[in-house]
Formats: C-alpha cells, sequence, structure tokens
C-alpha cells in the first residue's frame, strides 16, 4: 500500500494527511513490506491523539524558558519505557498497572475491518530487550537496531504499550519519535513506522497505528470492473482508498456491449435529506430528458423506485429509509442504479452512510453517460459536386475555348460527309448481290 493509501484522522477526527501529521510530529518513516503472496500487513490509518492544538516549533521555543524547565522537571519523575515494560508483568499479577504517561494503542483488523485477536505485535526502541523473533521478514529501517523490540496480543483487535519518560521528543527541532512497531514475527510480512512517540511540552500528544491484514500486499479489498472517477464535496477527485474507508466497498458491473450507458462519475454529498440525485448525458454531455430509472435492493427486502428524468437529465430518489443506511468499513452499500431498458452499468454499492446519530449521512449522487462504439467508422458521405466553370474567363481564354470549339465543329463535319459516302457504297454494294 503505497503512502497516499494511508488514510489521517486528526484530534478532532477529520480526514487529513501525512503531511498534516507530519508537520506536527516530524519526518516519521514508513518501511512498505513487499508484495508476494500470503498475507501481509499494511499501515491502513494514523490516528493522532492529542487534547488540543499545538505549533512544534513555538513549544520549541519555550525548551529553555522557565515554562520548558518545569516541564522538564516534571518530566523527570515519570518510569522510563524500559521500567515500565520491565514492570508491566509484576505489576499485572498484582492486580496494579504501571503508571504510563500514556499508551500508544496498534490495532490490526481483515481487508473487512473485522478485529483479528492475538495477534502479536512489535513495540521498539534502540535498547529495548533483544527478540531474536522479532522480525519483520523485510528487515528494518537504516539506522535500527534489529531483534530489539517487546510485544503483545491483540485483544478485541487492540494492543496498547506505555510510553515512558524517554518517549518524549522534540519534532520542534527536527527530532522524531524514538519508537516503532510492526506485526511481530521473523517470517511476518509487515509495513514498520518508524518515529512513534510524544511530543514534547504536550499532554501527550502522540499518533496511533492501524493495520489492515490484505492478501498478496496489494492493500484493500479488491472492487469489481473497472471503476468510474470519485470526487468529494469540492470537487476534488478522490482515490481509492480514500473512497473505500469512507463509502465501503465499490462495485460497478460494466456489460460489455455498446451503445450502453456508462456510469461515469460519483459525487459525495452528505446531510440530513438523503436524496440521491441521478444525472443522464448523452455521449457529447448534454443532459438527456425522459430516460428511465431505477433503485432496486440488492440484497435485502425492499421494493423497486423508478424514475424518469427531466428536461435538465435529471432524476431524484428519496433514499431517508432505515433500509438504505450502512456502516462502513465493513459493508456495501445493499442497493443497486441503473438505467432501465437499453444496456447500462450497474451500481451495486448505493445507500448511505451510516456517520453517528449527530452526524448527517453521506452517500454519491451518479452521472450516466451514453458511450457508443467510437471505432466504427461513419458511413461515407455523398461524393462532392463538380465545381462549374467560372463564367467570368478572361478574352484569352475564351479566344482559345471558342478556337477548340470551331476546331471539334469541322471535324463533325468531316465525318458526316465521310458516313455519306461510305451509306452510297455500302447501298452500291448491296444492289449487286
Amino acid at each position: 500500500m503505497p503512502e497516499s493509501n494511508i488514510i489521517v484522522y486528526d484530534w478532532r477526527g477529520n480526514l487529513r494527511d501525512l503531511d498534516y501529521l507530519r508537520g506536527r510530529y516530524g519526518n516519521f518513516q514508513i518501511l512498505r513490506a513487499a508484495d508476494g503472496p500470503g498475507h501481509v500487513y499494511r499501515i491502513r490509518r494514523l490516528r493522532e491523539k492529542a487534547e488540543n492544538d499545538f505549533d512544534p516549533a513555538a513549544l520549541n521555543a519555550k525548551r529553555f524558558a522557565l515554562e520548558g524547565r518545569a516541564w522538564e522537571a516534571q518530566r523527570r519523575t515519570l518510569p522510563t519505557v524500559a521500567q515500565l515494560h520491565g514492570l508491566a508483568p509484576m505489576l499485572k499479577q498484582n492486580g496494579a498497572a504501571p503508571m504510563a504517561a500514556a499508551a500508544l494503542v496498534v490495532r490490526v483488523a481483515d481487508e473487512h475491518g473485522a478485529s483479528i485477536n492475538g495477534q502479536r505485535v512489535a513495540f521498539y526502541w534502540r535498547d529495548a530487550p533483544a527478540d531474536p523473533d522479532a522480525g519483520p521478514a523485510g528487515g528494518l529501517l537504516p539506522g535500527m537496531v534489529a531483534g530489539r523490540c517487546v510485544s503483545g496480543p491483540t485483544e478485541n483487535g487492540n494492543v496498547g504499550f506505555g510510553l515512558g519518560r524517554d518517549s518524549y521528543y522534540w519534532p520542534g527541532s527536527g527530532q522524531i519519535g524514538p519508537h516503532a512497531c510492526w506485526i511481530h514475527g521473523a517470517g511476518t510480512r509487515s509495513d514498520v513506522i518508524l518515529g512513534l512517540g510524544m511530543v514534547a511540552l504536550t499532554d501527550h500528544a502522540h499518533f496511533d497505528v492501524e493495520y489492515e491484514r490484505v492478501e498478496g500486499g496489494d492493500g484493500g479489498p479488491p472492487e469489481e470492473g473497472d471503476l468510474p472517477e470519485y470526487f468529494d464535496e469540492n470537487g476534488v477527485e478522490m482515490g481509492g482508498a480514500l473512497v473505500r474507508e469512507l463509502y465501503g466497498i465499490q462495485d460497478v458491473h460494466r456489460p460489455a456491449e455498446l451503445p450502453r450507458f456508462e456510469l461515469d462519475e460519483l459525487m459525495a454529498r452528505s446531510g440530513d435529506s438523503k436524496a440521491l440525485a441521478v444525472f443522464v448525458d448523452d455521449e457529447d454531455g448534454t443532459p438527456l430528458p425522459g430516460v428511465n430509472i431505477a433503485l432496486a435492493p440488492r440484497d435485502r427486502a425492499g421494493n423497486v423506485q423508478r424514475g424518469v428524468t427531466d428536461e435538465d437529465g435529471a432524476v431524484t430518489f428519496d433514499i431517508g429509509d432505515e433500509a438504505y443506511r450502512y456502516n462502513v468499513p465493513s459493508e456495501q452499500g445493499h442497493w443497486c442504479v441503473a438505467v432501465e431498458g437499453p444496456a447500462s452499468d450497474v451500481y451495486n454499492s448505493a445507500g448511505w452512510v451510516w456517520t453517528g446519530r449527530k452526524s448527517p449521512g453521506r452517500w454519491f449522487d451518479l452521472v450516466f453517460r451514453r458511450k457508443v462504439n467510437e471505432d466504427v467508422p461513419e458511413p461515407p458521405g455523398p461524393e462532392p459536386p463538380i465545381p462549374p466553370v467560372d463564367p467570368e474567363l478572361p478574352d484569352e481564354a475564351r479566344g482559345v475555348i471558342g478556337a477548340a470549339i470551331e476546331a471539334v465543329d469541322t471535324a463533325v463535319t468531316r465525318l458526316e460527309a465521310e458516313i455519306d459516302n461510305l451509306e452510297v457504297m455500302r447501298n452500291g454494294l448491296a444492289a449487286l448481290l
């Protein structure tokens, strides 16, 4: 999974990108595991955990001021990460928990978002305990010490690792966090992320990591067919990973025959109205009125809705009912949309995504465009007419043409006289018979 397919959420739960996270937490590094047969563990999401906004440069400016020195004195009272993980087994036996500053949570799920339990995860720092089976199969990033980590199994898909006083760092001065994580095992193919930890002079600001187990390493559930273009509510094109994150598995069936109505674009919408709009254009992009559209259940009970496009080539369907609701990433929209009658693509993932009781749902509006066989040559047109002679000829040309006509007339007169003579000769010969 390329870095562009990693989903980032900020501390408010808003979608961001890796540049945002690196701007706040330093230039952390990701080593991508090689593709190949069998399971591969890909970093799927990074979730920021912070109490408020902060500026790493402004924090760094306070490092040696009174506020920074007071914070440093408090930091020194915390246990180190080695002490935390050395004490953890003993404290757990006694029913106590080590006093970590915070915990880094790593989640592991399958390609459908279901939790994977009992999956061991490696947590690294440079002088962590030796573990000859730490892995991963593809090795670590340059500068990392191989075979050093603590590890723990997931429970309900999650495992937490305590962060200590030496887990803090100053991204404003170019530092990255001292920790890394990956899916444990010398034979395990797993992405590695290095640069985890807590931002100094904050209330334990860090980001958690989520892995996805995929087959072969291509990252994400397979979609069927050649997918159309997807656009967010601002008209910006969306990548496949972001579409799957927000709208679940996308499935478009494209029949082979032409002409047909092809699903060309999907446009993100959100709100409480939950009205799905379908637009139909001809091959030149002109709206087509009078086209029949059907919205039908794919894998659940329900009635078929039908509509006809208006003069703007549009028709709207009410999908506010709970029957149209689905959850991501574990589900796919349960309804189908297609042009009814002629050959048409079928969108098999229609519906609206549940985003919480206090949040509006989200869905896609659809644009169908008539596609014709562009390889069939057009029939030849009529032969172009012979252009007329220009009547405005110069006198010299008129003289040449007049002399030619006179010569032709003279030749015709001679030929007619010869024909008459030949006719007389023929009649004379016939009289001798």
